[in-house]
């Protein structure tokens, strides 16, 4: 059992402890809880002081011999002073006449001694050391009732017990009676006094700067965040009303839609501001100006349709008028083609029966011929002597006219 400064770096349940050789162990254990050590001397638990730098162990592995209350100042760590309580008289070995082992651990009997010294402490103008006096021997009580857990040692949980409230007791009337300055205190303990509570105010201040600084970054943050939100909304509104700005190009029924939406989107590009209500406050009347944009090109599209269905409808008069006018042209140049034709089927009748009666007159005037017969002029015509045929008076094949069919 001992008293030892130590430097260790590691995390929040776990460190790794060093000395002038290196690595010495590893210690398990939340910061400022008891903990349990493993390292090349054994297995120890203990506590430790959170800003004073001190640590108390108790090897648990049957270790044989013990140790002195010691105070070794850590290598450079000069920042690091405690100072012990006075008047501390050195634990010795706890066990029974017949050289066995007492129940009570050496731990709970340093907590129960340090609540007593510390109680005394207290009541009188240094009553700083009796509530650091109390503060160690709380942690020293919790690490005894773990080690005489461990060890299963029932009869010392009730004097554990008694430690640790003891501690208690004597740090509250401590904390209670210590005033703000301690001019009868000695040089060591107003020293020591003066460092916890200057290291206590800076760990505050530094506390509290961190948090205000943490604050003021998340409101930042926020602020920033919910800025660039704004500006992306009102830009992506300015987009979509350019968009339908030049797809209304000449599809609207009123032209001052379209004055007005231009106007609402430059007013809204013209806009540079740290506050997002103005960038959210603009968005309201693109959204009206497009509204009416919209409903221009609704009505545009519904007169569009009703000229349309107008001029179909007059397209579909107009031709029906002109087909009617050319069935009617049909049917008169079909008349007109019907009666040209039975004109002419009548005169071409008249003009046959008139052929037929020449004909049969020049047959009743003309004379007859002998066929081959020499004959004149050409192209004379007489009837053959031998039949009814018609003789003309041609050139033969010695060259001469001859009568010929």
């Amino acid at each position: 059992m001992g008293w030892r400064f130590r430097k260790s770096i590691g995390g929040k349940y776990f460190r790794v402890n060093l000395g002038k050789h290196g690595v010495t162990s590893a210690t398990f254990g939340k910061r400022g809880m008891p903990h349990v050590t493993v390292g090349k001397g054994g297995t120890r638990v203990g506590a430790s002081v959170p800003g004073t730098g001190l640590y108390y162990s108790q090897r648990i592995d049957n270790a044989t011999t013990t140790q002195l209350p010691i105070i070794t100042p850590p290598q450079q760590t000069p920042v690091q002073t405690a100072v012990l309580p006075p008047n501390v008289p050195p634990t010795q070995p706890s066990t029974s006449p017949d050289g066995h082992k007492s129940p009570w651990s050496k731990l709970v009997i340093a907590s129960f001694i340090l609540g007593l010294i510390g109680l005394a402490f207290s009541f009188t103008p240094a009553a700083a050391v009796g509530a650091l006096a109390g503060v160690i021997g709380f942690f020293l009580g919790l690490a005894g009732l773990v080690v005489i857990a461990i060890r299963k040692r029932r009869r010392s949980l009730l004097t554990a017990s008694l430690s640790i409230l003891l501690s208690l007791i004597t740090f509250i009337a401590g904390a209670a009676n210590t005033p703000e300055t301690t001019p009868t205190a000695s040089p060591s303990v107003s020293t020591s006094s003066d460092t916890a509570s200057q290291s206590a105010k800076t760990a505050a201040s530094a506390t509290a700067s961190a948090s205000r600084a943490a604050e003021a970054k998340k409101q930042a943050d926020e602020a920033a965040a919910k800025l660039a939100d704004a500006k992306a909304k009102l830009t992506d509104k300015i987009n979509d009303a350019r968009t339908l700005l030049d797809s209304s190009n000449n599809n609207v029924a009123d032209l001052q839609t379209r004055v007005a939406l231009t106007d609402a989107i430059d007013a809204a590009s013209a806009i540079n501001s740290a506050d997002p209500q103005i960038y959210t406050d603009a968005v309201t009347p693109l959204e009206q100006t497009m509204d009416a944009v919209n409903a221009s090109v609704e009505q545009k599209k519904q007169d569009d349709a009703a000229a349309a269905a107008q001029k179909a409808a007059e397209q579909q008069a107009a031709a029906k008028k002109a087909a009617d006018a050319a069935a009617a042209k049909q049917a008169a140049d079909a008349a007109a083609a019907k009666k040209a034709s039975e004109q002419k089927a009548a005169a071409d009748a008249a003009a046959a029966q008139k052929a037929q009666q020449q004909q049969q007159q020049n047959q009743n005037s003309m004379g007859t011929a002998h066929g081959g017969a020499f004959c004149s002029p050409e192209g004379a015509q007489a009837r053959s002597d031998r039949s009814s045929n018609i003789l003309t008076c041609r050139v033969a094949a010695d060259g001469r006219l001859r009568w010929k069919l």
